[in-house]
């Protein structure tokens, strides 16, 4: 889908084009996306070749979407010519096919002369995670690596409690929302806890406060049973290595109603930029 170079100048782009892979959880998901900034799917080119395939009927009436979804279809291709890679119309379909089986999905959003986007969207029950296992509250869990940035001990840490804003701390000059993982699981008011896990992501940073690190391992996401499937901040089980079961928590999605709730934190992020 990427326009030669003399082309993407003409459209005030750059003359190199640009893919982008990534990879990351969305709720109980995981998702594969492959994103690019090229020509995109012209939905009119695609209706003339599923006419002319016999696909679609000529008066027949489809969306945009409906259209670049047919690029899924068994034999489908746009490709004039026939070479060692492409135009042979199989790839996409078998590509729909064999995720659909595994429970998962592809997305496609396509804008002409804009690009691409293609999700693989897969259940967590099919991911093995780099996991920090953690102990709170005589709990035991895990922690997506993904989600440390790194931890620190209390010891030393200037803690700030705020009337109605929380609990912050100050981080090499930088002052953080801190929440007490064993308040979250028994309700707890008073701050406990000997570590402090620090997640950043794009949007924002806080600590979290955890009574012990154990070790890193690999993990295997199980599927949350009907009770838990909709708890927030709880992204699967895992059995660890003693034959015990575990949550797999999402710490991130855990925290995030209290960031927002948080007036003082509201205030800090237009203050801080680095928070932000």
């Amino acid at each position: 889908g990427l326009e030669m170079p003399d082309v993407r100048q003409e459209r005030g782009k750059s003359a190199e084009g640009n893919v982008e892979l990534l990879a990351y959880h969305e709720g109980s998901n995981l998702v594969i996306q492959v994103t690019d900034d090229g020509n995109g799917i012209d939905p009119e080119v695609l209706r003339k070749k599923a006419i002319g395939k016999n696909i679609i009927r000529e008066n027949e009436k489809l969306s945009d979407e409906q259209l670049v979804n047919l690029i899924f279809h068994p034999g489908f291709s746009t490709k004039e010519q026939v070479t060692e890679v492409s135009g042979r119309g199989v790839g996409m379909d078998v590509v729909k096919t064999n995720i659909e089986k595994l429970g998962g999905e592809v997305q496609v959003q396509s804008r002409l002369g804009t690009g691409s986007s293609f999700k693989i969207i897969l259940p967590l029950t099919l991911a093995i995670i780099e996991g920090m296992i953690v102990k709170s509250s005589n709990y035991t869990l895990v922690v997506p690596l993904g989600q440390v940035h790194e931890f620190i001990s209390v010891e030393g840490l200037k803690i700030t409690k705020i009337t109605g804003g929380g609990n912050f701390f100050q981080l090499r000059g930088e002052v953080l929302p801190l929440f007490d993982l064993s308040e979250k699981l028994r309700n707890k008011s008073e701050i406990q806890g000997e570590i402090v896990i620090v997640v950043r992501t794009n949007r924002f940073s806080f600590g979290v406060l955890v009574n012990d690190i154990v070790n890193q391992q690999q993990v295997v996401i199980k599927k949350l049973s009907e009770e838990m499937v909709d708890k927030k901040g709880v992204m699967g089980t895992a059995i660890l290595g003693d034959g015990k079961p575990s949550f797999i928590l999402d710490l991130i999605d855990m925290f995030s109603n209290d960031l927002k709730e948080s007036r003082a934190y509201q205030k800090l992020r237009g203050t801080h930029s680095e928070v932000a």
